[in-house]
């Protein structure tokens, strides 16, 4: 019988809890972008490259994970 709960995370090649500590990391990650994000639209002088670097870490980060899991 198809799980809801785990038919996603094993996709992935993780479990229920790998899969939710990794999307909880990203969620707090999008939530300091969204912040910098915000901040360097009223003064561009602050986070000036902070959001691209974070931005290209994360998805470098996807592509390995991706990468791996195709092997």
């Amino acid at each position: 019988m198809n799980n809801p709960f785990t038919d996603h995370p094993h996709s992935v090649n993780e479990n229920y809890f790998t899969h939710m500590r990794h999307s909880l990391s990203y969620s707090v990650k999008f939530i300091w972008l969204a912040f910098m994000t915000l901040v360097h639209a009223f003064f561009p002088f602050i986070f000036t490259n902070a959001s691209s670097k974070l931005v290209k870490k994360i998805n470098d980060h996807l592509d390995d994970r991706l990468t791996n899991r195709n092997q």
